[in-house]
Protein backbone atom coordinates (compact mmCIF):
# COMPACT_ATOMS: atom_id res chain seq x y z
CA UNK A 1 0.00 0.00 0.00
CA UNK A 2 1.46 3.47 -1.00
CA UNK A 3 2.55 5.70 2.02
CA UNK A 4 0.76 8.79 0.93
CA UNK A 5 2.61 10.58 4.00
CA UNK A 6 5.75 11.71 1.16
CA UNK A 7 3.06 14.21 -0.16
CA UNK A 8 2.35 16.23 3.38
CA UNK A 9 4.10 19.33 2.82
CA UNK A 10 4.75 19.43 -1.10
CA UNK A 11 2.91 22.16 -2.94
CA UNK A 12 0.75 21.62 -6.36
CA UNK A 13 -0.56 24.51 -8.22
CA UNK A 14 -2.39 26.77 -5.54
CA UNK A 15 -2.38 24.04 -2.69
CA UNK A 16 0.12 23.11 -0.16
CA UNK A 17 -0.76 19.44 1.22
CA UNK A 18 -1.21 19.89 5.09
CA UNK A 19 -2.14 16.57 6.44
CA UNK A 20 -3.28 13.16 5.70
CA UNK A 21 -7.14 12.56 6.21
CA UNK A 22 -9.73 9.61 6.51
CA UNK A 23 -10.11 7.78 2.41
CA UNK A 24 -13.38 8.45 1.30
CA UNK A 25 -15.06 4.92 0.59
CA UNK A 26 -16.86 4.84 -2.81
CA UNK A 27 -20.34 3.19 -2.43
CA UNK A 28 -18.78 0.11 -4.37
CA UNK A 29 -15.92 0.20 -1.77
CA UNK A 30 -13.03 1.79 -3.58
CA UNK A 31 -10.67 3.55 -1.35
CA UNK A 32 -9.83 7.10 -2.37
CA UNK A 33 -6.73 8.92 -0.38
CA UNK A 34 -8.38 12.75 0.94
CA UNK A 35 -5.69 15.22 2.47
CA UNK A 36 -6.38 18.65 3.74
CA UNK A 37 -4.61 21.60 2.00
CA UNK A 38 -4.52 25.11 2.22
CA UNK A 39 -4.84 26.94 -0.46
CA UNK A 40 -2.95 30.45 -1.43
CA UNK A 41 -6.23 32.21 -0.75
CA UNK A 42 -6.33 30.99 2.73
CA UNK A 43 -9.06 28.53 2.76
CA UNK A 44 -8.26 25.18 4.52
CA UNK A 45 -10.29 22.56 2.08
CA UNK A 46 -10.37 18.30 2.28
CA UNK A 47 -9.46 17.37 -1.65
CA UNK A 48 -8.68 14.12 -3.08
CA UNK A 49 -4.94 13.25 -3.63
CA UNK A 50 -4.80 11.91 -6.82
CA UNK A 51 -6.76 14.62 -8.52
CA UNK A 52 -4.29 16.80 -6.73
CA UNK A 53 -1.34 14.91 -8.17
CA UNK A 54 -2.78 14.64 -11.31
CA UNK A 55 -3.31 18.21 -11.82
CA UNK A 56 -7.14 18.20 -11.82
CA UNK A 57 -7.52 20.11 -8.69
CA UNK A 58 -4.89 23.44 -8.46
CA UNK A 59 -7.20 25.26 -5.79
CA UNK A 60 -9.77 25.46 -3.78
CA UNK A 61 -12.35 26.37 -6.38
CA UNK A 62 -11.00 30.18 -6.23
CA UNK A 63 -9.16 29.57 -9.11
CA UNK A 64 -12.19 28.62 -11.30
CA UNK A 65 -14.18 31.95 -9.59
CA UNK A 66 -11.27 33.82 -10.88
CA UNK A 67 -11.91 32.78 -14.53
CA UNK A 68 -15.61 32.99 -14.07
CA UNK A 69 -15.04 36.63 -13.03
CA UNK A 70 -13.04 37.79 -15.41
CA UNK A 71 -15.24 36.06 -18.41
CA UNK A 72 -17.96 37.79 -16.64
CA UNK A 73 -16.12 41.11 -16.75
CA UNK A 74 -15.59 40.96 -20.37
CA UNK A 75 -16.41 43.04 -23.79
CA UNK A 76 -18.03 40.38 -25.03
CA UNK A 77 -20.02 38.75 -22.01
CA UNK A 78 -21.41 42.26 -20.90
CA UNK A 79 -21.09 44.77 -24.19
CA UNK A 80 -24.62 46.16 -22.46
CA UNK A 81 -22.68 46.77 -19.09
CA UNK A 82 -19.33 48.19 -20.96
CA UNK A 83 -21.87 51.02 -23.12
CA UNK A 84 -24.19 52.04 -19.92
CA UNK A 85 -20.87 52.61 -17.63
CA UNK A 86 -19.28 54.49 -20.55
CA UNK A 87 -22.13 56.59 -21.15
CA UNK A 88 -22.45 57.44 -17.70
CA UNK A 89 -18.78 58.55 -17.38
CA UNK A 90 -19.25 60.74 -20.85
CA UNK A 91 -22.48 62.82 -19.41
CA UNK A 92 -20.97 63.33 -16.48
CA UNK A 93 -17.32 64.66 -17.38
CA UNK A 94 -16.92 65.12 -21.27
CA UNK A 95 -17.74 68.15 -21.92
CA UNK A 96 -18.71 67.27 -25.92
CA UNK A 97 -20.88 64.66 -25.16
CA UNK A 98 -24.29 65.36 -26.30
CA UNK A 99 -25.91 65.09 -22.37
CA UNK A 100 -22.87 66.94 -20.45
CA UNK A 101 -25.07 69.78 -19.83
CA UNK A 102 -27.95 67.73 -18.29
CA UNK A 103 -25.27 66.13 -16.20
CA UNK A 104 -22.28 67.13 -15.54
CA UNK A 105 -22.75 70.52 -16.14
CA UNK A 106 -25.08 70.02 -13.72
CA UNK A 107 -22.95 69.06 -11.50
CA UNK A 108 -23.55 65.47 -10.90
CA UNK A 109 -20.82 63.08 -11.06
CA UNK A 110 -20.12 59.70 -10.70
CA UNK A 111 -18.60 58.47 -7.15
CA UNK A 112 -14.91 57.31 -6.98
CA UNK A 113 -15.73 53.41 -6.62
CA UNK A 114 -17.30 53.69 -10.04
CA UNK A 115 -14.08 55.77 -11.57
CA UNK A 116 -10.37 55.42 -12.47
CA UNK A 117 -8.84 51.52 -12.80
CA UNK A 118 -11.32 49.38 -11.25
CA UNK A 119 -14.47 51.79 -11.98
CA UNK A 120 -15.81 49.57 -14.39
CA UNK A 121 -15.51 46.04 -13.10
CA UNK A 122 -16.81 47.86 -9.55
CA UNK A 123 -19.80 49.09 -11.40
CA UNK A 124 -20.80 45.89 -13.13
CA UNK A 125 -20.08 43.66 -10.30
CA UNK A 126 -22.48 46.28 -8.32
CA UNK A 127 -25.00 45.46 -10.62
CA UNK A 128 -25.05 42.19 -11.24
CA UNK A 129 -25.11 41.84 -7.43
CA UNK A 130 -28.32 44.47 -7.46
CA UNK A 131 -31.03 43.15 -10.22
CA UNK A 132 -29.27 44.05 -13.22
CA UNK A 133 -31.18 42.58 -16.44
CA UNK A 134 -31.04 43.20 -20.04
CA UNK A 135 -34.59 44.93 -20.01
CA UNK A 136 -33.65 47.50 -17.30
CA UNK A 137 -31.93 51.29 -17.24
CA UNK A 138 -29.96 52.86 -14.58
CA UNK A 139 -31.63 55.05 -12.87
CA UNK A 140 -30.54 57.84 -10.09
CA UNK A 141 -33.42 57.82 -7.11
CA UNK A 142 -32.76 61.35 -6.36
CA UNK A 143 -32.27 63.01 -9.72
CA UNK A 144 -29.93 65.88 -7.87
CA UNK A 145 -27.58 63.53 -6.57
CA UNK A 146 -24.69 61.97 -9.03
CA UNK A 147 -24.53 57.87 -9.62
CA UNK A 148 -23.68 55.43 -6.68
CA UNK A 149 -24.75 53.00 -5.21
CA UNK A 150 -26.58 54.21 -2.67
CA UNK A 151 -28.47 56.51 -5.20
CA UNK A 152 -29.12 53.95 -8.17
CA UNK A 153 -31.01 51.25 -9.12
CA UNK A 154 -32.04 48.95 -12.41
CA UNK A 155 -35.94 49.94 -13.11
CA UNK A 156 -38.17 49.35 -16.52
CA UNK A 157 -38.13 52.64 -18.58
CA UNK A 158 -41.69 53.47 -17.18
CA UNK A 159 -40.15 53.29 -13.89
CA UNK A 160 -37.82 56.01 -14.88
CA UNK A 161 -39.72 58.10 -16.87
CA UNK A 162 -42.06 58.71 -14.05
CA UNK A 163 -38.76 59.90 -12.39
CA UNK A 164 -37.78 62.29 -14.29
CA UNK A 165 -37.83 65.69 -12.51
CA UNK A 166 -39.49 67.47 -15.69
CA UNK A 167 -42.35 64.84 -16.03
CA UNK A 168 -45.60 66.84 -16.23
CA UNK A 169 -48.47 66.18 -14.11
CA UNK A 170 -51.67 65.92 -16.30
CA UNK A 171 -55.28 66.14 -14.67
CA UNK A 172 -58.44 64.52 -16.09
CA UNK A 173 -61.71 64.87 -14.15
CA UNK A 174 -59.86 64.86 -11.00
CA UNK A 175 -57.40 62.27 -11.76
CA UNK A 176 -54.04 63.48 -11.83
CA UNK A 177 -50.88 61.39 -13.44
CA UNK A 178 -47.80 61.61 -15.11
CA UNK A 179 -47.63 62.24 -18.63
CA UNK A 180 -45.53 58.78 -18.80
CA UNK A 181 -48.61 56.82 -16.52
CA UNK A 182 -51.67 58.91 -19.19
CA UNK A 183 -49.70 56.71 -22.05
CA UNK A 184 -49.49 54.03 -19.95
CA UNK A 185 -52.94 53.90 -19.50
CA UNK A 186 -54.62 54.90 -22.88
CA UNK A 187 -51.37 53.15 -25.39
CA UNK A 188 -50.82 56.31 -26.75
CA UNK A 189 -47.22 57.56 -27.23
CA UNK A 190 -46.08 60.06 -24.39
CA UNK A 191 -44.88 62.69 -27.32
CA UNK A 192 -48.15 62.13 -29.12
CA UNK A 193 -49.87 63.33 -26.16
CA UNK A 194 -47.60 66.12 -25.67
CA UNK A 195 -47.78 67.39 -28.90
CA UNK A 196 -51.94 67.41 -28.94
CA UNK A 197 -51.89 69.66 -25.71
CA UNK A 198 -48.78 71.73 -26.84
CA UNK A 199 -49.45 72.08 -30.26
CA UNK A 200 -52.69 70.93 -31.68
CA UNK A 201 -54.93 72.55 -28.85
CA UNK A 202 -56.37 69.45 -27.89
CA UNK A 203 -57.98 69.26 -23.75
CA UNK A 204 -56.23 66.87 -21.35
CA UNK A 205 -59.13 63.82 -22.16
CA UNK A 206 -59.23 64.10 -25.87
CA UNK A 207 -55.07 64.45 -25.59
CA UNK A 208 -54.97 61.18 -23.33
CA UNK A 209 -58.01 59.31 -24.92
CA UNK A 210 -58.66 60.12 -28.73
CA UNK A 211 -57.92 57.47 -30.96
CA UNK A 212 -55.17 58.10 -33.66
CA UNK A 213 -55.75 60.12 -36.51
CA UNK A 214 -59.17 61.43 -35.12
CA UNK A 215 -59.51 65.11 -34.54
CA UNK A 216 -60.07 66.92 -31.34
CA UNK A 217 -63.60 68.41 -30.56
CA UNK A 218 -64.91 71.95 -31.07
CA UNK A 219 -65.55 71.90 -27.40
CA UNK A 220 -62.50 71.30 -25.18
CA UNK A 221 -63.48 69.93 -21.62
Amino acid sequence: MEDYSKYVGRKYGRLKIISLTEDYISPQGVHQPMVVCKCDCGNVKTINLRNIIQGKTKSCGCLIREKRAKSLFSPSNNARLYYIHNSMIARCYRTRAINYNRYGGKGINVCSEWRGKNGRKNFMQWALNNGYESSLTLDRKDKTKGYSPENCRWVDVFTQANNKSNNRIIEIDGVAHTLAEWSRISGIKADTIWARINCSGYSNKEAVFNPLYSRRSKHAD
